[in-house]
């Protein structure tokens, strides 16, 4: 990385210029899909070494190790010309422009491979090597503005603050890093699915263990050595390759682009006493072409519709065939491509909002003893909160899942004090050193908890989109939890009936689904393709916590090499001090989100750290 300013004041300007180079290179060998991942559906197939499926990545010439080891590259260019204009004596105008240019990501060897589409789209694409995976973004021009402007009413004692920026971010490597586990390279194969009916074998399954801890012990599966499907780039499940086995493959779109954040900004601070500090200011952000990782072979729904999961919709959401006369459904098509088990890509089309009203306060008393506190109200909306992680309950409509964000915090309040002792405070001698020193810190932090949404697993034939994936959200909510949860509640369940209804029977406030193997038997058909209840409607667990630390400074004398300033540093720092309960957020896939769970729902996965205490010595000069 290289990087370096210029600065120069002209006058009433103080121009400042800079320029960043940043190379990044990743050599890593991620070669952990070696290790097969083996699932029993019960325990009787654990003990009849019958697995019903394997997760492994091999290579698909040899059917052994994969060949992990990829050379990355990616570059990183900025540059930003800033102008402080001091236009009055009161007034100060900021302006600048940024300019930054991210390479996409390449492989110096040309190891790498995309998922092309096909004439159709998805359904009839294909994998083909290549060493870029999406086209260069060059127009990332970043303008700032922003002013700071003290009105002389009220003496130099307040001054108002606002600006506006448009900031550009990178695509992280780690959402396009596994393309390194494609094929012609790689295979990701899951294979599945076995049964009493279908041994291991069939379907490609070699249960076996390694001859020793080590991942790379594992001997050769001849079942996925049959090379790669020259129609599909899949990889063939026999050796005359008239079926694939199921892989995972990633790619992405060529028009992938970097995220652009507007952030503005409005507020006050006022010195309103000698020693008092009042501020108060709205902070805002709207956030666009965020990334959001979607699997392409579930991104048209009503795969499941006819019951059966084969990358085709037959049916329609009301059950019937696909035809003409069904409005649901007027041909029977594709979904998917049934070559590949999940094909992710990244799309840069997700938005976000912030907006806060954000309220600090500062008080410094005699004798070294300062007080901070600091109170947010704020909400976050978005379409999805990660890159990567938990998928969208319907990627085809992102309206579905506009709601609150993941980590939203409606109230959050901060409050620290630091308290220097004025014990032997300033003397430099032997006695001020060895008995001075001393300083007492306390944090307290709270927030009104983050937000979650309930979520089925239910029967894949009976999801409300039919694309064959679970969890969904659940279809209807009848009201019945309670409204303002206490901590005690999210222990015993925030739905009172979660501790009264038999076991193994769904909450009653939710709708639910059923196994709908037989259509006319099932009791929610009329749910499917109804979106469900919205996301994050629910709050979850508050916070609280209160941090202390002691420290005493020793003052040493004069030494060689060391100078005179040199000291050792006591700490004690009580995290958690008075070891409050706080409780875990309700996230996916835990089961305390899904209704179905008779003893889990509603109620908080646990508690986090309490009372945690560390002590430090360190040497400074």
């Amino acid at each position: 990385e290289f990087r370096d300013t210029l600065s120069k004041v002209y006058r009433t300007h103080a121009f400042k210029f800079g320029l960043e180079i940043r190379k990044e290179y990743n050599n890593s060998n991620e070669s952990g899909g070696a290790r097969p991942l083996f699932q029993f559906e019960k325990f009787l197939n654990f003990a009849n070494d019958a697995p019903q499926f394997e997760a492994i990545t091999v290579d698909p010439r040899t059917g052994g190790l994969p060949a992990g080891n990829r050379h990355f590259r990616t570059s990183d260019y900025g540059f930003f010309v800033q102008d402080d204009w001091k236009f009055r004596s009161n007034l100060t105008i900021n302006l600048g422009l940024r300019y930054e240019y991210f390479t996409p990501l390449s492989e110096q060897n040309g190891l790498v491979s995309n998922y092309l589409f096909g004439p159709t789209g998805i359904v009839d694409g294909k994998v083909v090597a290549g060493k870029s995976l999406y086209d260069p973004d060059r127009k990332n021009f970043g303008p700032r503005l922003g002013f700071a402007w003290s009105p002389g009413y009220f003496g130099s004692k307040v001054v108002v603050r606002g600006g506006f920026g448009i900031n550009y971010n990178r695509i992280y490597d780690n959402i396009l890093d596994p393309v390194r586990f494609n094929t012609p390279f790689n295979a990701d194969a899951g294979l599945c699915c076995a049964s009493s009916t279908t041994p291991p074998a069939s379907v490609n399954i070699q249960y076996v263990l390694g001859t020793s801890k080590s991942p790379f012990s594992y001997p050769v599966n001849p079942l996925l050595a049959f090379g790669v499907d020259p129609v599909t780039g899949g990889l063939c499940a026999n050796a005359a390759c008239t079926s694939d086995a199921p892989i995972t493959v990633w790619g992405s779109l060529p028009g992938l682009r970097n995220a652009y954040i507007f952030n503005y900004s409005l507020g006050f601070e006022w010195a309103f006493a000698k020693h008092e500090f009042l501020s108060v200011g709205y902070r805002a952000s709207s956030s666009h072409r965020l990334i959001r990782v979607v699997d392409l072979n579930r991104l048209n729904p009503g795969d499941t519709f006819d019951n059966t999961k084969d990358f085709k919709q037959n049916s329609g959401s009301n059950g019937l065939p696909c035809g003409p006369a069904n409005p649901t459904c007027a041909a029977a098509h594709l979904t998917g491509n049934p070559s590949f088990q999940r094909i992710f890509f990244p799309f840069s089309d997700g938005n976000a909002n912030y907006n806060a009203l954000i309220v600090t306060y500062q008080h410094r008393f005699a004798y070294g003893f300062e007080v901070l506190a600091n109170y947010a109200w704020s909400k976050t909306i978005d379409t999805a909160s990660f890159e990567i992680g938990p998928q969208q309950t319907d990627p085809l409509n992102q309206r579905l899942d506009r709601g609150l964000s993941d980590f939203d915090a409606k109230h959050n309040f901060n409050l620290s004090a630091i308290w220097e002792l004025p014990i032997l405070r300033g003397r430099k001698d032997f006695v001020g050193k060895a008995f001075g020193g001393w300083s007492i810190t306390g944090i307290l932090r709270a927030h009104s908890g983050f937000p979650w949404t309930p979520i089925i697993f239910g029967p894949e034939n009976n999801d409300p989109n039919g694309d064959g994936f679970r969890p969904d959200r659940v279809p209807t909510y009848n009201g019945g939890c309670i409204s303002s949860p206490s901590t005690h509640d999210f222990i015993n369940g925030v739905c009172p009936t979660t501790t009264t209804r038999p076991a193994n029977l769904p909450d009653p406030n939710f709708g639910f689904l059923t196994d709908c193997s037989n259509v006319n038997s099932c009791l929610t058909v009329a749910n499917r393709g109804v979106p469900g209840i919205g996301r994050n409607t629910f709050r979850g667990p508050g916070y609280r916590v209160v941090d202390l630390s002691f420290a005493k400074r020793f003052g040493l004398p004069r030494m060689p090499f060391v100078g005179e300033d040199s000291d050792l540093q006591f700490r004690a720092d009580f995290y958690n001090a008075f070891n409050l309960l706080n409780l875990l957020p309700f996230t996916y896939p835990f089961g305390n989100v899904n209704p179905d769970n008779t003893f889990s729902f509603g109620r908080s996965p646990g508690g986090t750290a309490g009372r945690v205490i560390d002590f430090q010595l360190r040497f400074r000069f």
